[in-house]
């Protein structure tokens, strides 16, 4: 039986250095090859396996990009769990420059990962159904925080609702990461992670709060 979550099947899970293998050889493939293009054949013998030995951890090549998708989804929803708790500009604002810091340096090591979870249309049905329910679930807390916001009078009312608000903060954020760190076109400018930190955190509180918290004179 396999783990309907990730497609993996029963037996060593959690720290296993095979599973592991697995799935950074999946993932330096994904970087320069698409992803029809990757062979069962390719990531065993890249994780020192047989190809039935493969199917031990995995049901299929899909099943490892669902795995990796649930990955990033924890590591992701855990990093930004104080600003989706918090309240105020000024108090949420170091909490997040460190979830932006945090989603920056993700993006710069594993961009073209990235690119696909949150891009590709050729990707497996049970990967566009796990990519919706996760950006149905960022999409809720990021409503949710700016609605708190707004009853509390200190973000503006709408219009936009708060929904659409999310939305659209979840895409620019989206997009100017991916044009940073997984663009196709290598003609590409390098970016300078530190100021887009400050930029993605601009952004964000301009959005919720129509301005930047005072800063006090040097």
């Amino acid at each position: 039986m396999s783990d309907t979550s990730t497609g993996r099947r029963r037996g060593p899970r959690k720290g296993d250095a095979r599973e592991a293998d697995i799935l950074r050889t999946f993932e330096a493939l994904i970087a320069e090859r698409t992803l029809a293009s990757i062979s069962i054949d390719e990531l065993a013998h890249g994780a020192g396996l047989s190809r039935p030995t493969f199917y031990f951890y995995f049901k299929s090549k899909d099943a490892v990009l669902a795995a990796l998708l649930h990955e990033i989804e924890t590591q992701v929803s855990a990093a930004q769990a104080d600003w989706y708790r918090g309240s105020g500009i000024g108090d949420t604002e170091a909490s997040l420059r460190q979830n932006m810091g945090y989603i920056v340096d993700l993006w710069k090591a594993r961009g073209p990962l990235l690119r696909l979870i949150h891009f590709a249309t050729d990707v497996p049905a049970e990967v566009l159904a796990y990519r919706k329910r996760y950006q149905e679930r960022l999409t809720r807390l990021n409503t949710e925080r700016i609605e708190r916001e707004r009853a509390a009078g200190l973000a503006p009312a709408g219009p936009p609702s708060s929904a659409a608000l999310a939305t659209a903060m979840i895409q620019l954020r989206t997009v100017l990461l991916c044009d940073a760190f997984a663009s196709q076109d290598d003609s590409s400018p390098v970016t300078d992670p530190g100021q887009l930190i400050e930029d993605l955190v601009a952004a964000q509180l301009r959005l919720l709060y129509g301005r930047l918290p005072a800063r006090t004179p040097a």
